[in-house]
């Protein structure tokens, strides 16, 4: 089944409705929502499952994707924060090509934070995140100076980080072990984890409730 939208999940029918997302954070994320619980306004969360392992992410009931309604006494407080994260998700375009000299399976990928608010925030801070670690796909960070490629550093157990610079970080990311067609981890779940790590890492240079 895989993932899906928030606005896909309806299960069970006769107790849930939809209203907004507030937060939806891809593949291997998790979401949440305002919804409509046996007839009561509620905030409800699940994580979303991935299109990798065929999962359908988690609450589920009979293989149905459903939610967890968050207790009355913890509402306001996940609202916040979901409507928050959502916000600055919606903040960073993220975006993945192949240029024609570009080999198969090697895609140039661009992350662009594009609220400028968000951006006067940072005050022209550089900005780490941590390069997801995805099956079967590696990255390559640009340094602009050099106008080259370069692997993550992986001696000493380091990190795999990039670096946004004046709102926006550049590099590759390839296919790892096995040809692009047979890859599994596809470039959506690829943007979605970029997205996902960079928007954790807004979050703490902003100073935002989330840590």
């Amino acid at each position: 089944m895989g993932y899906k939208r928030p606005e896909e999940v309806v299960s069970p029918k006769d107790r849930w409705r939809h209203k907004v997302t507030l937060c939806d954070t891809g593949q291997d994320g998790f979401s949440v929502v305002e919804g409509i619980w046996d007839g009561a306004p509620c905030v409800a969360m699940r994580w979303n499952g991935d299109d990798l392992s065929g999962g359908s992410g988690a609450p589920q009931s009979t293989g149905w994707p459903t939610w967890f309604i968050v207790p009355s006494e913890l509402e306001d407080a996940i609202r916040m924060v979901g409507a928050d994260l959502g916000s600055t998700i919606k903040s960073i375009r993220c975006t993945l090509t192949q240029p024609k000299d570009f080999e198969w399976g090697v895609f140039q990928v661009e992350v662009e934070i594009v609220d400028t608010e968000l951006l006067a925030g940072l005050a022209n801070k550089n900005v780490l995140f941590q390069l997801p670690k995805l099956s079967a796909r590696f990255f390559r960070e640009l340094d602009e100076h050099e106008n080259k490629y370069f692997a993550p550093p992986v001696s000493m157990g380091a990190e795999w980080q990039g670096r946004i610079v004046d709102g926006k970080w550049m590099g590759i990311v390839q296919s790892n072990g096995v040809p692009e067609d047979q890859n599994e981890t596809t470039r959506l779940m690829v943007r979605d984890a970029l997205i996902r790590q960079v928007a954790k890492a807004l979050r703490l240079y902003t100073a935002l409730p989330l840590r």
